[in-house]
């Protein structure tokens, strides 16, 4: 397309203020298989280059071709080593890594609706705050030492062992074993705790 050890410039505009402008480098009229191709915005200009060794090629500017459609803008290939500030950006798709995330003071993360994908206890404890957990959920504590739970406002314990602590009912309060059975070591409760009333149909033996 250019002579021997020369370059030639070529400046192309697009009239069309509606439409884009496909520019195309080939080696031939009928150009059936371009060698390159670019696309202009409507009513954009830029220009090119083309020399002898090209492979009949028309060269743009590098930043031309990532910017040569005013809703698209493509990067690939490329690394950007510092994007300076954004004020506002919409990310959708790819991965963000070997870089921490930091949200600034009074600054949400919304993850509302998505899913939030982190390592066995990479949230401690500590940054649990105060809330209801949803419903209908099952947590396990399995292998695991809750040292102080608290104060429990109201909580069924099902299937489970109390060890090595008291058991202490507040005043007024009831231990309810009417449905189950209340096991007892051999002279566990006292005489003088046994109120009057009638014993329970039975044999009762009181010797020794």
């Amino acid at each position: 397309m250019a002579v021997t050890g020369q370059v030639v410039e070529i400046m192309v505009l697009n009239g069309d203020p509606d439409n884009t402008l496909t520019v195309r480098g080939c080696s031939s009229t009928d150009c059936g298989t371009p060698a390159s191709t670019y696309s202009m915005n409507a009513g954009d200009s830029v220009v090119g280059f083309c020399y002898a060794g090209g492979n009949d090629k028309i060269y743009f500017p590098t930043m031309a071709m990532v910017f040569q459609n005013p809703n698209y803008y493509n990067f690939a290939g490329r690394t950007i080593v510092d994007l300076g500030s954004v004020t506002t950006a919409e990310l959708n798709g790819g991965t963000i890594d070997n870089m921490d995330i930091t949200v600034p003071a009074g600054k949400t993360l919304n993850l509302t609706g998505a899913t939030l994908m982190i390592d066995s206890g990479a949230i401690p404890a500590s940054k649990i705050g105060s809330g209801t957990f949803p419903s209908g959920g099952t947590y396990s504590f399995g292998v695991s030492t809750i040292s102080d739970l608290g104060t429990v406002q109201a909580a069924a314990i099902d299937k489970a062992t109390i060890t090595d602590s008291s058991f202490v009912l507040g005043s007024g309060k009831a231990l309810d074993v009417t449905a189950g059975t209340l096991t007892l070591n051999p002279g566990q409760i006292s005489a003088n705790s046994i109120s009057a009333s009638t014993f329970y149909v039975g044999e009762y033996t009181f010797a020794g």
